[in-house]
C-alpha cells in the first residue's frame, strides 16, 4: 500500500512538468509555422519522392510556393533554391533558382528539372533565402523540405550478353565435370557422410553466423547488411567444383556437397532469414527465390548427367573431356574477370572500404573454419581442400536474386554490392595458391626432364613395358602412363627409373581410372 502512494505521488509531481513541456513544444511550432518565410507545396509529395528514374532521364517536380503574411508585410524578396546533396547522383538543369517579390507577388509555381547521373539516393535540398535590403548584414536562410530522389540504373544488352555467355561456359564445363564424375565414388561418400557433416556444420551454422556478426560490425545500411548476412546464408557455389578440382581436392566430394548444400538451401535459407535475418530488415518483406534455387539444381545436375552418359558411352570423348576442364576453367576466370567487370563496372563505383573488407572477411573465415574443422576430424588432405573451398565459394548468385524480388530499386542493387565485392575476394586466395601449385609442378617437372634425359638406356620405356602398360594400337597412350611416369593404379606412381615414387590423389586416381 505504501508503494502504492509513493508511485502515485510521484506521478502527480511529473503531470506539471509534462503539462510545461507539451506547452513549450506547441509554441515552439506555432512560432516556428509563424516564422517561416515561404510555406510550399510540391508534386510529387515529399513523402513519396521522386521514385526510380532510370540513369541519364529526367524528371520534374513543380512546385507552389506563397509567402507567409510577415514577408509580405516586409515585402520581402526571397531567393528559393534548389540543390542536391550528392551532385554524382542527381543534378538540377532547370529551375535550380527562383526570386519572388513578396511585397508585389505573394506567391510563386515552377518546375524543377532533375538529371539522374548515377546508381542511388539523393536528397534535393530546398531552401529559402531572404534578400530583402532590411536583411542584407546577415541573410535569413531556411529549410523548406528535404526532398528525396532515386535513381535505378537501366540494364543493357551487355548484361544479358554476359548473362547468357556464362551460363553457357559454366554449362559446357559442368558437362566436362561430369565426364570426370565416377558415381561410384559419389556413393561412397554419401555412405560414409563424415565429410558431408562437416561441410554442412561449416556452410550452414557457422558462414550465417560469420557474415551476421561482420554486418553489424561493419556496415552501418541495414540493406548492405542484408545483402552480406543473404549472401552467408546461401549455399555452395558451382564454382567450388572448378577450384577444387584445379587445387588438386577431392573434386566427388566437392559435387556431392554442391548438390546437398544447394538442396538443403530450400530450408535453411528461410530458417536463418526469418529468425536472425529478422534484426536486420525487421518489418521488410523477404521473398526466398526458391525457383532460383531449383534452377540452380537442375542447372547442375543436368550437365552433370550428361557428363556421365558421356563417361559411359563415349570413354574416349570422355577422356578428351576431361582435359579440356583446367583451361576451359582458366578461360572461364579470365572471361569473368574482363568481360564481367567491365559489364558491372558500376559496382565499383558504389563500393567502399567497408564493403570490400566485409566482402573479404567472410569467404576467407569461411576457407580457414572449414580447413581447421577438417583437419581436427583427421580428413584426408584432398577432402580438407574440397570442404574449406566449398565453404568459402558461395552461391552469390542466389543471394543477389533473394535482394533484387525483396527489395525496392535502386537498394536492390546497391546491396548486391556485397555480395559482388565477395565473390571478387574469394577468388584472390584461390588463384593465389592455384599460381603456387603450377609453379611448383613445373619445378617438380623440370626436376623430373633433367633426370631423365641423364638415361640413354629408355629406361623409362622399358619401365612401362614391363609394367604391362603399352600404348594402344592407334597410338593413344596407356591411362597409367602419364606426363612420362608409370601409374600402377593404386594410389601411387613411378617416374620410370625405380626409385622415386609419389602418391596420386584419389580424386586423380578416378580419373585415370575413368581414363581406362
Amino acid at each position: 500500500m505504501h508503494c502504492v502512494c509513493v508511485v502515485g505521488t510521484l506521478l502527480l509531481m511529473l503531470i506539471p512538468y509534462v503539462v510545461s513541456q507539451a506547452s513549450s513544444g506547441l509554441r515552439s511550432r506555432r512560432s516556428a509555422s509563424n516564422s517561416r518565410m515561404m510555406n510550399c507545396t510540391f508534386y510529387p509529395l515529399p513523402e513519396q519522392g521522386l521514385e526510380k528514374i532510370h540513369e541519364a532521364a529526367t524528371g520534374n517536380v513543380t512546385f507552389n510556393c506563397t509567402c507567409s503574411a510577415a514577408a509580405i508585410s516586409a515585402g520581402k524578396v526571397i531567393l528559393l533554391q534548389i540543390t542536391p546533396e550528392k551532385p554524382d547522383i542527381v543534378d538540377v538543369v532547370e529551375g535550380d533558382q527562383t526570386e519572388v517579390d513578396c511585397g508585389s507577388e505573394g506567391a510563386v509555381s515552377g518546375r524543377v528539372v532533375v538529371l539522374a547521373k548515377f546508381l542511388g539516393r539523393d536528397s534535393l535540398f530546398i531552401t529559402a533565402t531572404d534578400r530583402s535590403a532590411s536583411s542584407q548584414d546577415k541573410e535569413n536562410k531556411e529549410m523548406i523540405v528535404s526532398y528525396p530522389v532515386s535513381v535505378m540504373r537501366l540494364p543493357t544488352s551487355l548484361d544479358t550478353a554476359f548473362i547468357v555467355i556464362i551460363a553457357i561456359l559454366v554449362g559446357i564445363n559442368t558437362i566436362n565435370m561430369g565426364c570426370h564424375l565416377d558415381l561410384a565414388v559419389v556413393k561412397e561418400n554419401l555412405q560414409k557422410p563424415c565429410a558431408i557433416g562437416i561441410g554442412f556444420t561449416s556452410q550452414y551454422i557457422f558462414m550465417p553466423l560469420i557474415a551476421y556478426g561482420v554486418a553489424l560490425a561493419l556496415l552501418p545500411d541495414a540493406t548492405l547488411q542484408l545483402g552480406l548476412f543473404t549472401m552467408g546464408c546461401s549455399p555452395g557455389g558451382g564454382a567450388s567444383n572448378f577450384w577444387t578440382l584445379l587445387l588438386e581436392g577431392d573434386a566427388h566430394l566437392s559435387i556431392t556437397m554442391t548438390f546437398l548444400s544447394t538442396a538443403l538451401a530450400l530450408a535453411m535459407m528461410p530458417f536463418w532469414l526469418f529468425t536472425l535475418g529478422g534484426t536486420l530488415f525487421g518489418n521488410m518483406e523477404i521473398r526466398i527465390p526458391f525457383t532460383r534455387i531449383l534452377g540452380s539444381l537442375i542447372s547442375l545436375i543436368a550437365p552433370l548427367a550428361i557428363g556421365c552418359l558421356i563417361r559411359h558411352y563415349r570413354p574416349t570423348w570422355a577422356a578428351f573431356s576431361r582435359r579440356l576442364i583446367r583451361p576451359f576453367t582458366l578461360l572461364m576466370m579470365l572471361f569473368i574477370f574482363t568481360f564481367g567487370i567491365y559489364t558491372n563496372l558500376f559496382m565499383f563505383y558504389v563500393m567502399t572500404w567497408r564493403t570490400m573488407l566485409a566482402g573479404l572477411i567472410v569467404p576467407w573465415c569461411g576457407y580457414v573454419f572449414g580447413a581447421t574443422l577438417a583437419v581436427i576430424s583427421k580428413r584426408g588432405k584432398e577432402q580438407v581442400i574440397a570442404i574449406a573451398v566449398e565453404t568459402g565459394v558461395q552461391n552469390t548468385g542466389i543471394a543477389i536474386v533473394l535482394l533484387r524480388l525483396s527489395l525496392p530499386q535502386p537498394d536492390a542493387d546497391l546491396a548486391s554490392v556485397v555480395p559482388v565485392c565477395g565473390s571478387i575476394m574469394l577468388f584472390i586466395p584461390l588463384f593465389l595458391w592455384y599460381c603456387g601449385l603450377v609453379v611448383r609442378n613445373r619445378l617438380v617437372g623440370k626436376s623430373g626432364a633433367e633426370s631423365v634425359s641423364t638415361t640413354e638406356d629408355g629406361s623409362l620405356d622399358k619401365f612401362g613395358e614391363e609394367a604391362g602398360l603399352k600404348d594402344d594400337e592407334e597410338g593413344t597412350p596407356h591411362p597409367y602412363l602419364v606426363h612420362g611416369h608409370a601409374h600402377n593404379g593404386e594410389g601411387t606412381m613411378f617416374n620410370g627409373l625405380g626409385g622415386k615414387q609419389f602418391s596420386v590423389p584419389s580424386s586423380q586416381q578416378e580419373l585415370l581410372k575413368g581414363a581406362a
